[in-house]
């Protein structure tokens, strides 16, 4: 009988061991199911209250922003300290950096990282980390999700189209990830608020780019990244504003603008002349494109015509600029505020300087002095920091 009941306990033992061992197997498996799931689930968020600068609000203290990296870089400390940047300070910083740049450099973007870092060293002392960091589309929700809230910004190529020669990557704020539709949400200066851009497309930009280079984002976060969180969590922030019709109307307008504008800074006249013509004879261009840009691609034609020695079309074009050239300070349509200036004489915040500085050297390039004179003096009314146009003036009044 004790061999028996011996027996039947062993038994039980054995039994019972199994249901435990059956038991933390499962555990396990479980738990690995459950760790999987999470780490590829996909997460769609965008982070609330990133502030946004831009030619489609370039207005009050924003309207001193004259580049794209300063107003990007604005909008990220701006949503980390709300009003400590000060606009004009950090577009000096900027504007001195673009001034002292080689046109020729082969990766704007790498260029602009390095003075990104190189601001933050100067104006905000040891108050944040910032690094390069390499993220694949369903990388970048280590940073854009609810618990760390950190927008990224990114240098990329215009479009999957852009000239290989031209090694210009504007900026982006990128503010949203949703993986779900394969898209992100990012802040651009020239192309708007809150623009989705596909997974599919932000891939093909990237192969534009050098290997060594590709998916590279810029992370800016304070040091007290927990404390911060915690105080942007009770924030009261309303929606982003909807993207207007106009941007919609714009953006091929506007990538060719901005690819103009990069061949016409590298002195690739013959490629920037392409994307402004190109500009000029679509179907939009007296009716959709907002007037300022309407008015800087008759301007940078007529300097691209003056270059090539074509005098009587660069007059022709420097003059179509000039009477273009007012209220590009009003509202349009309702989807867009106008774009004020703010280093200009207040009688002249509707109106640039540069149809009447480009109007003067045709003028001057012509023999027509007087002419010439009255331009430039024209520009300097309007904007009297243009030593150029200044030390002209004073050439042809001797």
């Amino acid at each position: 009988m004790d061999n028996q009941l011996e027996t039947d306990s062993l038994k039980r033992g054995k039994f019972t061991k199994s249901i435990i061992g059956l038991l933390l197997v499962a555990v396990f498996f479980v738990g690995l199911a459950l760790f999987l799931i999470n780490r590829e689930q996909k997460i769609d968020y965008t982070i609330p209250g990133v502030p946004y600068n831009s030619i489609w609000n370039h207005r009050g203290e924003g309207a001193v922003l004259s580049g794209e990296t300063a107003a990007a870089v604005l909008s990220v400390m701006d949503y980390w300290e709300p009003g400590l940047t000060k606009p004009a300070e950090i577009d000096k910083f900027f504007r001195i950096e673009r001034s002292m740049a080689d046109n020729s450099a082969k990766d704007s973007g790498a260029l602009n990282i390095g003075n990104v870092k190189k601001y933050l060293t100067l104006a905000a002392e040891d108050q944040y980390v910032v690094e390069s960091v390499v993220l694949k589309p369903n990388e970048i929700k280590r940073y854009i999700n609810p618990e760390s809230k950190t927008p990224l910004l990114v240098y990329l190529p215009v479009s999957a189209e852009q000239p290989l020669e031209l090694a210009y990557y504007p900026v982006l704020v990128v503010i949203g990830v949703n993986e779900p539709e394969e898209k992100i949400i990012a802040h651009g200066f020239w192309l708007g608020n809150n623009r989705e851009i596909s997974f599919d497309e932000l891939n093909k930009l990237w192969e534009r780019v050098r290997p060594e280079k590709r998916n590279q984002y810029l992370v800016i976060q304070p040091k007290n990244l927990k404390e911060k969180i915690a105080e942007i969590s009770s924030r009261e922030i309303g929606a982003y504003p909807v993207r207007s019709s106009l941007m919609v109307k714009n953006e091929a307008m506007i990538k060719d603008y901005i690819l103009g504008m990069a061949a016409h800074t590298a002195l690739n006249y013959n490629l920037a002349y392409d994307f402004f013509s190109k500009i000029e004879k679509a179907p939009g261009f007296q009716s959709d494109l907002i007037p300022v840009l309407r008015v800087q691609v008759l301007t940078r034609i007529a300097a691209i015509k003056m270059a090539a020695n074509d005098l009587p079309n660069a007059l022709k074009y420097a003059t179509q600029a000039v009477e273009l050239n007012h209220d590009i300070d009003k509202p349009l349509d309702n989807s867009w505020p106008g774009y004020e200036h703010i280093r200009v004489n207040e009688a002249y915040r509707g109106v640039s300087s540069d149809p009447y500085r480009v109007l003067g050297n045709v003028y001057k390039a012509m023999g027509e002095n007087e002419k010439a004179i009255e331009a430039y003096k024209k520009a300097l009314e309007i904007d009297s920091t243009l030593q150029a146009v200044s030390q002209s003036l004073k050439e042809l009044q001797k």
